[in-house]
């Protein structure tokens, strides 16, 4: 190790371990200016790097860059530093509420000496590294490119798992973590939410090839000084690059098209035949999207699974680029193959009897239109319509209201059959409008353009849900487009009890607990997930410390064989996955009205069970009744309009009791299950 380590500052041979002597040298700051209160731990092992914020609540040898000044967070940082904790920052001027001065590394900049350390550790390890950046459709294609990579070359990936680490303090915190030598290609997304951003992740990676797919002239607009700012930074892989490196961009960009660049260019495009790669014969097939890629006189069909003939523009960069590398189109296709969208992100589920179409993490206004168009194409259930709510486009600066305005005349209500336009209550601020997007602008330029009968503004969750459950039917397909930090998923939670929401990373539940119970309160569902009992109760709160119970969580009264009667309280939606599961004694559960959806192998071994009365159910998940043994009688209304594969797999002497002509009695009939009209 310690001869590794001498080649290799800070590698021990399977991973990144810093000292502070080791920081400082590659920094290039002196080791004059390390305090004497960090003298002893020069040489110890770091435990933790970060950059701005504390990435562990722990005390322990951990190096933050520049964590100050945030002055709500000055006691907090001061514990810290008593704990032991080392701190490098661009200011000496640091002191705690006594007046003592807490001890510091100064440097020049401490975030240039952070994106030092990572330039370091990527230069110990050179691979091909390409660059992806562009104002939508960047994180779909790097998506498709590690995938399609990852049949040849093991990838290193800076958003493994469809994270998002794609600015620069990011990049260097995840090579920290995870760059070796066991990787022999890069790949990363670079975001472009400020000024210079893109252009200090190119400085970062120093790349040999990158692609940019397209550039909007508004979208992130309030983060730089002008159109040409912002231009000049999302361009920036073409002056910022190894020497041989090329660039693949989108030809049908009116930006891209007419861009003076110095490096060689591999162009795509779909309206422009001049382009290198050329995607052509394009179908939605159900969940697949296929497609034809031209290149060089040769065609070739491929398919990936998802909705959207946009995203025949992220497959054609990836294509390209995989083609620069050696990649088949054999290997390329089987890449395209394993594609599966986020669960906020381009996906396609059916809940409760409705096709949700789902696509809320980032947004601008060729998403919005690229978006309402692929609703165009997904076909309803009988009798069924197709809804969209949208929100606005955020990140615009002082220019909100009027490319939202401008976005809503351009939309049309050929084949769609109602819009909910969504945004944050008002009277608001320009800067909610840049963070959560300008929804009512939104309204307002369609309000000129589409009929009255077939609009409405909405501004609060609850309301939006409210909108789902009563006015939404089974059949109907259902476009959710905005930004995930006005989350309207949450709605789809407060009306259908899914979990889209408290299963996001990005919101985080409060702690609440009584005598019995322990749980997390949402506020955006203003709902508790039940997390685990405190005692051993059988009829289960309607609320928690005065906010409602609104789901039982994952696996908690999984194997709990002492539970014989079940009463779950009057405000729960959801029965969360296994919550049951192997509760081989309960005889009976008491359902609410409320309930309306239970997740996959909630109620799976209870085989004690006989009878259970579920008219309340819109949503019945894969496998919830495994195993039920001793089920024989289900009653079910004309309101249950989902039940997944193998719900009552295992229930030999199941009997299904509702309504004549409702779905309960289609999938009863289809899956060879008893059925008595009710």
């Amino acid at each position: 190790m310690i001869k590794m380590r001498n080649k290799i500052k800070g590698w021990s041979g399977g991973g990144w371990t810093f000292s502070i002597r080791d920081v400082m040298e590659i920094i290039g700051a002196d080791k004059a200016d390390v305090p004497n209160a960090f003298m002893d731990k020069l040489d110890l092992p770091l435990d933790e790097i970060c950059h701005d914020k504390l990435r562990k609540d722990i005390a322990g040898n951990i190096l933050l860059f520049d964590v100050f000044p945030r002055k709500g967070n000055r006691i907090r940082f001061e514990n810290y530093s008593k704990q032991g904790n080392i701190f490098i920052v661009s200011s000496d001027e640091y002191y705690s509420e006594n007046g003592d001065r807490i001890p510091t590394i100064v440097v020049k900049n401490a975030y240039d000496a952070y994106c030092a350390l990572g330039k370091y550790i990527k230069k110990s390890f050179p691979m091909p590294t390409i660059g992806i950046t562009g104002s939508v459709g960047k994180t779909t294609t790097s998506m498709l490119l590690e995938l399609v990579f990852a049949e040849k070359y093991n990838v290193y990936s800076g958003g493994p798992g469809g994270k998002n680490y794609n600015v620069p303090v990011e990049m260097v915190y995840q090579m920290i973590k995870r760059y070796s030598s066991q990787y022999n290609v890069h790949l990363q997304e670079c975001g472009g939410g400020r000024s210079n951003l893109v252009k200090e992740a190119a400085e970062l990676l120093d790349v040999d090839a990158f692609g940019i797919t397209k550039i909007s002239k508004t979208h992130h607009i309030d983060k730089y000084k002008d159109t040409d700012d912002l231009i000049a930074d999302k361009t920036s892989f073409d002056r910022i690059h190894k020497s041989s490196a090329f660039g693949v961009v989108n030809a049908d960009d009116e930006v891209l098209a007419d861009y003076p660049f110095s490096c060689p260019i591999i162009t795509y495009g779909i309206d422009n035949k001049e382009a290198d790669y050329i995607g052509g014969n394009i179908r939605q097939n159900g969940e697949f999207l296929e497609f034809d890629i031209l290149h060089g006189g040769d065609r070739h069909r491929f398919s990936i699974n998802i909705v959207g003939k946009h995203n025949v523009y992220n497959a054609l960069m990836a294509y390209a680029l995989a083609k620069q590398f050696g990649i088949s189109d054999e290997q390329i296709q089987i890449g395209f193959s394993k594609y599966r969208s986020g669960r906020i992100r381009q996906n396609i589920c059916k809940v409760a009897g409705r096709i949700l179409y789902i696509d809320c993490f980032n947004v601008c206004s060729d998403s919005i239109k690229a978006c309402v168009d692929t609703l165009r194409e997904i076909t309803p259930g009988d009798g069924g319509r197709r809804i969209a709510v949208l929100g606005g486009e955020n990140a615009l600066g002082t220019t909100s209201y009027d490319v939202n305005f401008k976005t809503g005349t351009e939309l049309s209500d050929s084949d769609i059959d109602h819009f909910v336009f969504f945004g944050p209550k008002e009277p608001t601020t320009l800067e909610r409008l840049n963070y959560y997007g300008n929804g009512k602008a939104l309204y307002d330029g369609a309000s000129t353009v589409l009929p009255n009968e077939k609009i409405q503004w909405i501004d609060d969750l609850k309301k939006l849900a409210t909108f789902l459950s009563n006015e939404s039917k089974i059949g109907d397909v259902i476009l959710f487009k905005g930004i995930y930090r006005l989350p309207m998923f949450a709605a789809i939670d407060m009306a259908f009890g899914t979990n889209y929401l408290i299963y996001n990373v990005n919101f985080k539940g409060k702690n609440v607990k009584d005598e019995h119970y322990f749980g997390s309160y949402y506020q955006e569902i203003d709902g508790i997930n039940l997390i685990k009992p405190l005692v051993k109760e059988l009829h289960l709160p309607d609320t928690i410390s005065g906010k409602s119970v609104v789901r039982i969580g994952k696996n908690v009264f999984k194997g709990k064989t002492n539970l014989e009667l079940v009463t779950i309280g009057n405000k729960c939606k959801t029965i969360g996955e296994g919550c049951f599961r192997d509760c081989t004694n309960i005889r009976k559960i008491v359902i609410p009205k409320s309930l309306v959806y239970i997740e996959k192998e909630a109620f799976s071994g209870c085989e004690k069970i006989e009878t259970i009365n579920l008219e309340s159910i819109k949503h019945i998940s894969e496998k919830a009744f495994e195993n039920c043994r001793s089920l024989d009688k289900i009653y079910l209304s004309d309101q249950c309009g989902t039940i997944e594969k193998d719900a009552f797999i295992g229930c030999p002497n199941l009997t299904v009791y509702a309504p004549a002509n409702s779905y309960a009695q289609k999938y009863a009939l289809e899956n060879h299950i008893d059925f008595v009209e009710t």
